[in-house]
């Protein structure tokens, strides 16, 4: 891969204070459900002093024979920052913004609605996953952040507004619960998007997403991060024949597996519980081995389909196949022209075909040169 880039210090608002900063080296990542890092070396002949706390850089790259475009999305808050009084040099270490959902706790006092959405077995709260998420950030970062019963007199200090935005709910994730006084949001969210996928499945991605203009947007996708690029198009489909992969492994994993639910109906253990058998895609699941009956027991409300939700928890612990795998830049498929950081892509491998995610990357840029690494997980469930 070859590109060039440029580092620029911003404003609150997006506009530009320094620009093309000239760095000795820069080095960065961003992964899913995570908080990317940044660390930058830059020579001498710069103040120390216009870099301080929460200082917010931007990452251009233009790969070759491609646009301009703002490096895996990422804006970058300062938050350490060592000057070597030897040579001058200035080394600065950033979080990207998703590190603003570790700032804020969930400040509300335990088994209250803004703080447990499951009370006592009662489900007080219990909502679509997606719109939780959005409810957990509005009520500690946004507009819904200063209403009682916050510890003493309301604080409007919490209200990130007009800088964070939360999106609209939608209502497209499975209905889950959570309980989550004075945790940190972030763990909150990633609690609730483990929950959504252990209730049938889905793939639910929460993001803060930049615009130049210097407002954070708060959002929640299904199935995909970023844009999808599985339409099969132009040869846009990965595999370790076409050159475009590199250290690609296939793993069945059936450490996971559920294949025999008791429901607990109201979350009682008494007489109401309630068996069910796997999923019907593949009755033998249970009986594959002497030993793969493999019991858990899932407490639901009464007014649920029980059913629905016992035959929902066998079906999201499957045993699956799971790819992981680097990209390698082919004259078809580049980085920064024909797929980005969070897309979804078709993989090819081992006689499979795998719906994948762009789900990591970290890059080192030094002597006129880039060193980027790129990761595509996937899975398929298998019946066996």
């Amino acid at each position: 891969m070859s590109a060039s880039f440029q580092v620029d210090l911003v404003d609150i608002d997006g506009n530009a204070i320094l620009t093309d900063i000239a760095f000795e080296r820069l080095d960065y990542s961003r992964s899913f459900a995570s908080v990317g890092s940044m660390s930058m070396v830059v020579g001498p002949g710069y103040d120390s002093g216009r870099f301080e706390r929460d200082s917010l850089f931007r990452i251009w790259r233009t790969p070759d024979g491609g646009g301009t475009s703002l490096e895996a999305f990422g804006v970058w808050f300062l938050r350490e920052k060592e000057v070597d009084l030897d040579t001058d040099t200035i080394t600065i270490k950033c979080e990207d913004q998703m590190g603003l959902l570790k700032r804020r706790i969930v400040g509300y006092e335990s088994q209250t609605i803004l703080a447990d959405h499951a009370i006592d077995g009662t489900y007080v709260g219990t909502q679509p996953a997606d719109d939780m998420m959005k409810d957990y950030v509005r009520e500690n970062m946004g507009e819904d952040a200063v209403i009682p019963p916050l510890p003493g007199l309301p604080d409007t200090d919490r209200d990130l507004r007009p800088y964070l935005v939360v999106s609209a709910n939608e209502s497209l994730g499975p209905v889950v619960s959570e309980t989550a006084s004075m945790k940190n949001i972030f763990d909150v969210l990633k609690s609730i998007r483990e929950s959504a996928r252990s209730a049938d499945g889905t793939e639910l991605f929460f993001d803060i997403k930049a615009d130049l203009n210097g407002i954070f947007t708060f959002r929640t996708l299904i199935g995909s991060l970023g844009s999808s690029q599985q339409g099969d198009i132009g040869g846009l489909i990965f595999s370790p024949e076409n050159g475009s992969l590199t250290k690609a492994t296939l793993t069945w994993d059936w450490s996971k597996e559920i294949t025999y639910t008791y429901v607990g109906i109201g979350g009682h253990t008494s007489s109401h519980a309630i068996r069910y058998y796997d999923d019907p895609s593949s009755p033998s699941r249970t009986t594959a081995t002497f030993w793969n009956r493999i019991e858990k027991y899932v407490g639901v409300e009464e007014n649920s389909d029980y059913q629905l939700q016992g035959e929902g928890e066998i079906e999201a612990a499957r045993p699956k196949i799971l790819l992981n795998a680097q990209a390698v830049d082919t004259t078809n498929i580049k980085y920064g022209i024909n797929y980005f950081y969070g897309d979804s892509v078709w993989v090819q491998a081992g006689g499979y075909k795998f719906l994948c995610h762009i789900h990591s990357m970290k890059n080192r840029v030094a002597d006129g040169g880039e060193s980027p690494t790129i990761n595509l997980v996937g899975e398929i469930p298998t019946s066996s």
